[in-house]
């Protein structure tokens, strides 16, 4: 079997490798996949923002496509809380770690009406058509949701008052996750018709380390036939539609392939599923993307991260449907080093 092409170093982006990597397919050069950089990883001059934009959100979006043309990357991820649409989460804001039963805003069916409820009309959607003329030739965009449906049922009602609302008020919490589901389906049609951008990343974390955070029933019943839908808004308006979820969900991979209809997976942990060990298993049914842990990329040396990445990249070349990356994010604590050495798999 012929050894993939590199072309790296010279690096152009190009969409369409990334889109084959979604496909299933096998792209004609390694692919680098990683939902969010923290600027403060990538080197000084590329995290900088442009005081020439003096429009907030084109400043931000022109630093974003900098920053992951400079990665290797055939697109540049744009998170939409960066342009005013959000889920209003009073006791976790200021970037603190904080309980799942901190957030309780919703607990009665008054709490629900007075709710202030965000608007997605109100959001600068603009953006992703005004940032056209940053975008380099061959890149689109990826853009997320402001959390997910359950992230925000649970941010909103606090966990453990969710699990009670389930038995004690189940009306109460299916016109929540419906409440929550009309809205991100709003914003997912919305971004459906901009040309510039290539994919969805459908964010929405559904499990602890060893199982979902709720019964898979109740994920089917409550939160499932919205994730039907944001896929089937991405498909329909020509674009990618990529799950990230924490967690353990093997006991709903088959909603996520069959039902769902997910083009891509992403978000790993060592503690649950390896990476290689995810990848044989799903590799002809889903692509796969990331997967390097973060605390395996934190704690061990570069030389064994750029070992790692290159058999991952050596594993996926015959199936293909894989994009090299960490197995969630690159956080601002990731020693440049680490992330240098992962991203030298890619081009050595």
């Amino acid at each position: 079997m012929p050894k993939l092409k590199n072309t790296m170093k010279n690096f152009e982006p190009d969409f369409s490798q990334f889109e084959k990597v979604l496909k299933k397919g096998k792209p004609d050069r390694p692919v680098f996949f990683e939902y969010y950089v923290d600027p403060a990883v990538v080197c000084p001059h590329e995290n900088r923002i442009n005081p020439d934009i003096k429009d907030a959100a084109e400043a931000i979006a022109e630093r974003d496509i900098r920053v992951f043309k400079h990665c290797r990357a055939d697109y540049a991820t744009l998170r939409i809380h960066d342009y005013g649409f959000t889920f209003p989460h009073p006791s976790g804001e200021g970037g603190k770690t904080i309980s799942l039963n901190a957030c309780s805003s919703v607990e009665t069916r008054a709490d629900f009406e007075r709710f202030p409820w965000p608007d997605p009309e109100k959001a600068d959607y603009g953006v992703f058509e005004r940032c056209e003329k940053y975008l380099p030739c061959g890149m689109k965009l990826m853009v997320d949701a402001p959390m997910g449906l359950l992230e925000n049922l649970v941010r909103i009602t606090g966990y453990e008052n969710l699990c009670y609302m389930l038995f004690e008020d189940p009306a109460l919490a299916k016109d929540l996750a419906d409440k929550i589901g009309g809205i991100l389906l709003r914003h997912y049609e919305k971004l459906a018709h901009y040309p510039t951008i290539g994919a969805f990343m459908i964010n929405d974390d559904w499990g602890f380390n060893t199982q979902p955070m709720l019964a898979p029933q109740n994920i089917r019943e409550l939160i499932k036939p919205w994730h039907v839908k944001f896929a089937a808004a991405a498909h329909a308006g020509g674009k990618y539609a990529i799950m990230h979820s924490c967690g353990q969900l093997k006991d709903l991979m088959e909603d996520i392939i069959c039902d769902i209809r997910m083009d891509a997976k992403h978000s790993y942990e060592d503690n649950i599923t390896p990476i290689e060990d995810f990848y044989e298993i799903y590799k002809t049914r889903i692509a796969i993307l990331g997967g390097l842990d973060i605390d395996f990329l934190c704690r061990r040396p570069p030389e064994q991260i750029y070992a790692r990445a290159k058999a991952m990249l050596e594993r996926a070349q015959s199936c293909g449907g894989y994009a090299l990356g960490s197995g969630n994010s690159i956080p601002y604590y990731v020693p440049k080093a680490s992330f240098d050495a992962m991203q030298r798999a890619l081009v050595e």
